[in-house]
């Protein structure tokens, strides 16, 4: 326990330091004079209507885990689900780990369905819709990016990453694979992880079965990709960037990738050099991308925190009743 106490101080101190070292290093580069006039200016009209957008992937979010759960066997009422996912949501501004609020998600679903694993499996399959959707717009984005970006080396790069993350994706789902692990927990002697992991697998099987259902999971998952990418491009607008469409369509499902690893705590750092890395290439100077990532945390920190602590309040309301 002490040594499990002290592994989790380290890692929590390592990424802080990571996260201080990253923005210094940043703002060593950028004047940060040049920065609050782009966001002072910015188009408040236009950043209300995102709000009501975000809400809306939250809306497509929960009817994808409402979807997947019920195809399991599992049913629970939508509003249920959407104020789990936003709890869920607002609880990540806190734990140490960028999955930290699907642990809550599983938690919730878990003890209302009793179901422990169905819920591990539906928000998994959940998360990994959603990756699957992001590699594939950049997938074909990144064979639009070679007349467009002269650096052939990032071009392999994102092209790569792309097509590493579909593979690894149907991997999971193929037979050989799960035997495999299977075979593994066996050997290891490992008799409880290994009923989980069965049971786990049997509600993928599920999913992988209904062909109807996967598609009505993808075009969702498409569906709040697409409307991430959107999302970010308006609030480009709202800064009053001239930045075309396409270099969203390019940028946008690598940088959220890079966001999900749990490098820094709410990808501090990690996401501003992304998108000075990135939208510099599509014409914009450092302190302009650094406003566009601090626009994406400020909105994605106000919409998170005034919808989590509504749902919280509500919740423990309606249990009051």
């Amino acid at each position: 326990m002490m040594l499990a106490a002290w592994r989790n101080r380290f890692i929590i101190i390592f990424k802080l330091g990571f996260c201080f070292v990253l923005l210094f290093l940043l703002y060593q580069k950028l004047d940060v004079k040049k920065i609050f006039p782009i966001v002072h200016t910015a188009n408040y009209t236009l950043l209300s209507f995102c709000f009501l957008l975000l809400f809306v992937n939250s809306m497509l979010s929960a009817l994808k885990w409402k979807i997947l759960l019920e195809a399991d066997g599992v049913f629970l009422s939508f509003f249920f689900l959407l104020r789990s996912y936003m709890i869920g949501s607002f609880m990540n501004l806190f734990l140490p780990s960028n999955i930290g609020g699907d642990v809550v998600r599983v938690y919730q679903v878990a003890k209302e369905s009793r179901n422990a694993v169905k819920s591990l499996a539906s928000v998994f399959m959940d998360r990994a819709s959603g990756f699957v959707a992001l590699a594939f717009i950049g997938f074909m984005a990144s064979l639009r990016a070679r007349q467009l970006i002269e650096n052939q080396k990032l071009i392999c790069f994102l092209f790569t990453v792309f097509a590493v993350i579909l593979a690894a994706f149907f991997a999971i789902l193929h037979p050989s694979i799960q035997k495999c692990a299977d075979g593994l927990l066996q050997k290891l002697s490992l008799i409880k992880v290994r009923e989980l992991f069965q049971r786990f697998i049997q509600s993928l099987q599920v999913y992988k079965k209904n062909p109807r259902l996967m598609g009505k999971i993808f075009i969702i998952a498409f569906l709040f990709q697409g409307l991430v990418i959107w999302i970010v491009y308006l609030y480009s607008r709202a800064l009053h960037y001239e930045t075309a469409f396409h270099w969203f369509v390019m940028f946008i499902p690598i940088i959220s990738i890079i966001e999900s690893i749990p490098l820094t705590p709410f990808s501090l750092g990690t996401r501003d050099w992304s998108y000075v890395l990135f939208f510099t290439l599509a014409g914009l100077t450092i302190e302009q991308a650094e406003g566009l990532a601090l626009t994406y945390l400020f909105m994605t920190l106000i919409y998170v925190a005034s919808t989590g602590l509504f749902f919280l309040f509500f919740m423990k309301k309606k249990e009051k009743v």
